[in-house]
């Protein structure tokens, strides 16, 4: 009976002594991009002994130790690395702009397009408008007489 009860307390003081919010290794490693050349996340890179994602996993890990918070590991990163080494570019300074203006060159091309084909459907309203078949006579007698004499022309 006392195994159940030192086992539950055992327990109690396992996750007692971890805190609710520990940061892991694979919560940092998702959010750096491995320079190995996979295209994958540190954390996704399915090299057995990549280069570049096992020795930072170790430092991650060694950096979590000794107590860094997920933004001064990925600010570590930032100075050995560059900029390259984020997974996602950072959303301040000139990197918004990577961010914005993708959807500002959509709504300004929608913009376009939509002037475009309004301009190419749009009927022209202030030149008066001929009902069907009643062309000026005096145009449709000289179409006639030109006509008449290139039939003659042609019988000769």
């Amino acid at each position: 009976m006392k195994t159940p009860r030192l086992g539950a307390a055992l327990l109690l003081a396992v996750l007692a002594a971890t805190p609710a919010g520990a940061l892991t290794v694979s919560e940092v490693a998702r959010e750096l991009s491995c320079r190995c050349g996979c295209s994958m996340t540190v954390d996704g890179c399915n090299h057995t002994n990549c280069p570049f994602a096992v020795p930072a996993r170790r430092t991650i890990g060694e950096k979590i130790d000794a107590g860094m918070t997920k933004e001064a590991i990925m600010r570590f990163f930032v100075s050995q690395h560059g900029e390259q080494v984020l997974a996602a570019p950072t959303k301040t300074g000139f990197n918004l702009t990577a961010w914005i203006l993708p959807f500002v060159m959509i709504l300004v091309g929608g913009g376009i397009v939509r002037t475009v084909v309004k301009r190419w459907t749009r009927t022209d309203r202030t030149s008066p408008v001929t009902p069907a078949g009643s062309a000026p006579e005096a145009e449709d007698a000289d179409y006639r007489a030109k006509m008449e004499k290139e039939l003659k022309d042609l019988d000769r």
